[in-house]
């Protein structure tokens, strides 16, 4: 059986069409990408830029602020060195005035003792209407042993109670003729004292009180108001620390630790610091 081949009359689909479509859309795809690529690019630098514009706005105003707050703490640190140096200077000069109220202070407690150098003062001694100071201060002096007329006895009085509250009777002070006859009554109430340790000059023997009552009695120099602080603060302070000693000696106050201490001169409070420094040291 023969069989007859034809040619085949179909001739072959052309690929250009193919080709070209793709073409086509690659060069779509691409000019879209960049297309696209370009806005975002020029969509992202105009964001940059506005943002970079923002940025470089709050810098500025950062530091226009800054510049600000800068002036205003050195103002500040300014007046502060100024109120500072105010501050030390008044400082120095209350330093100053202290130590000038301290020195005044001084000087008129030395002007006021020395007004007093003639004078005792008499503690303890009890009151009543009818006595006579003259024939009292007499009556000590002979108790004491100590020779002293009327005519040594300028003046002698009671004094006003500082603390009207104080159930002690007021203090007499006496004014004699020199400093000599005082200090002759303070050593001869000092020897009455020291012969009797256990009956020392008190009212008994001066006659005085009821029932023969013994109120002590005590006779010292005439201190003036600051001298009576500093002294009762020495013998406080001498009290607390077992100190042994305390004396007066033409208005100035002395203090020693036992018999083998050298003496203390107190001339104000601040030399009570030397008994605390004493008493560590031993």
């Amino acid at each position: 059986m023969n069989v007859t081949l034809r040619k085949n009359s179909r001739q072959p689909i052309s690929t250009s069409y193919s080709h070209e479509r793709c073409f086509n859309e690659d060069t779509l795809r691409d000019i879209i990408k960049e297309e696209l690529a370009a806005a975002v690019k020029s969509s992202f630098k105009d964001l940059l830029t506005d943002q970079l514009k923002n940025i470089q706005g709050e810098i500025s105003a950062f530091k226009v602020s800054f510049g600000f707050f800068n002036e205003q703490f050195e103002e500040f640190k300014k007046r502060f060195e100024e109120k500072d140096a105010i501050i030390n200077q008044l400082r120095s000069d209350n330093t100053k005035l202290q130590q000038n109220v301290i020195d005044l202070t001084t000087r008129l407690c030395i002007v006021e003792q020395n007004m007093r150098e003639s004078n005792v003062e008499i503690n303890g001694l009890p009151e009543d209407k009818s006595e006579n100071l003259v024939e009292t201060l007499k009556n000590i002096a002979k108790v004491t042993n100590c020779d002293i007329g009327d005519s040594d006895i300028m003046q002698i009085t009671r004094v006003a109670k500082q603390n009207k509250e104080n159930n002690r009777p007021r203090s007499v002070v006496a004014k004699l003729r020199s400093p000599r006859q005082r200090d002759n009554l303070l050593a001869a109430v000092g020897n009455f004292n020291k012969k009797h340790p256990s009956d020392k000059l008190n009212s008994h023997h001066l006659g005085i009180g009821l029932g023969g009552s013994r109120v002590p009695v005590y006779v010292s120099e005439h201190l003036c108001p600051t001298g009576k602080h500093l002294h009762a603060a020495t013998r406080k302070l001498a009290k607390e620390m077992s100190y042994d000693f305390v004396w007066l000696r033409n208005g100035r106050i002395f203090v020693r630790k036992d018999i083998h201490s050298k003496p203390i001169h107190i001339r104000n409070h601040d030399s009570l610091k030397l008994m605390k420094a004493t008493d560590v040291t031993n």
